[in-house]
């Protein structure tokens, strides 16, 4: 037995390898090894080439068919690491799969910002929008004019009195994209607004352009009225048989009552107030004559003054907007009441201006 365990003792004794003495070939499906060295425990071959022509030293395994990976022995706990070199054609193909996502990514980014700039957006954009001289004609058929009196004499002036109004998009029926709100929100010339506080949210195209008639037709009635008691009781016109009509195109909301006003008492006198200017105005007109304020004077300014417009008259209550909004080359004249309007085309008629009340800061 004492035998047995020696002999087997010296078996083990030989099986042991010294690694600073072992040198050996190792063969690789991929390649042959020339010769491991081993020195200072480390194992490490010396000059390893595999199929993908990558070649690893003993100090350091460097994968160099187009790359600078490399492995030191010592990162490698001082044997060979169990990564083989990748070949060229499977990293271009990693590469190429990288560069397919990225691009799949950036296609998906953009439908998904696309989609959102062109879906609907609760906004309600209000641009300058036609102007119109009262004096003149329905533009739908040029037959018709816009202030019709019979059962008077009236005479015609050569100045013009213009009606001006603001466009409105993403109202009932018109919806507006969230790219054409951005652009309007950095547009000088156009103003963005919650739909919520233009209209309600209940409110249908068919309700929206009936309640602007309703508006408008109300607002007609009124000037009709106060400028036929206006030219009777301040200028003497006998206006007892006196019928008024008013015409407009596709225009709602009350806000042209004063310049219709202006329209009626002017053209039932010889004089040519106008003195051939051209006047824009806007404000509602009350059943008491006085002039009320409304919606989007900036723009209406900026759309007289586009159509050759000079002076400019304005509801005082709307002083606040005017300020600082003047567009060049348009005067512009605060009124509260139509004897005011009405002195107030007078004067500009009559180059007088120095005594017309001017909007300032409070």
């Amino acid at each position: 037995m004492k035998g047995m365990n020696q002999m087997h003792n010296e078996n083990q004794s030989s099986e042991k390898f010294s690694p600073s003495e072992y040198k050996g070939e190792v063969s690789s499906e991929h390649g042959v090894a020339s010769s491991y060295e081993y020195s200072g425990g480390v194992s490490v071959p010396n000059d390893y080439k595999g199929e993908a022509g990558a070649e690893m030293r003993a100090d350091s395994l460097e994968v160099q068919e187009g790359s600078s990976e490399q492995f030191t022995s010592e990162q490698s706990n001082g044997v060979v690491p169990n990564i083989m070199p990748v070949p060229s054609h499977m990293r271009k193909t990693q590469e190429s799969k990288r560069a397919h996502r990225r691009g799949l990514a950036t296609v998906f980014l953009v439908f998904i910002i696309a989609a959102l700039l062109f879906a609907p957006s609760p906004f309600v954009i209000e641009v300058p929008g036609p102007t119109a001289n009262v004096y003149g004609r329905v533009s739908k058929d040029l037959k018709t004019r816009m202030i019709s009196i019979s059962g008077v004499r009236t005479y015609k002036d050569k100045g013009q009195l213009r009606l001006v109004t603001v466009s409105a998009t993403g109202v009932p029926g018109y919806t507006v994209p969230t790219a054409a709100a951005i652009f309007a929100w950095f547009h000088p010339h156009m103003a963005v607004m919650p739909q919520e506080a233009v209209y309600s949210v209940d409110t249908t195209a068919e309700d929206y352009v009936k309640e602007g008639t309703q508006e408008m037709t109300g607002a007609q009635d009124v000037a009709s009225k106060i400028g036929l008691q206006y030219a009777h009781k301040y200028l003497g016109v006998d206006v007892s048989k006196a019928k008024v009509k008013l015409n407009i195109d596709n225009v709602g909301g009350p806000s042209a009552g004063m310049i219709y006003t202006l329209g009626i008492i002017t053209s039932l006198t010889a004089t040519d107030e106008a003195g051939g200017k051209n006047i824009a105005g806007t404000g509602t007109i009350e059943k008491d004559g006085t002039i009320g304020a409304i919606g989007g004077i900036q723009l209406k300014m900026v759309g007289a003054q586009r159509d050759g417009a000079s002076y400019f008259i304005a509801p005082e209550s709307n002083c606040d907007e005017v300020v600082g909004h003047i567009p060049d080359g348009l005067k512009v004249y605060a009124v509260s009441t139509i004897d005011q309007a009405y002195k107030a085309v007078v004067a500009i008629g009559a180059g007088d201006m120095v005594g017309l009340k001017t909007c300032a800061v409070k």
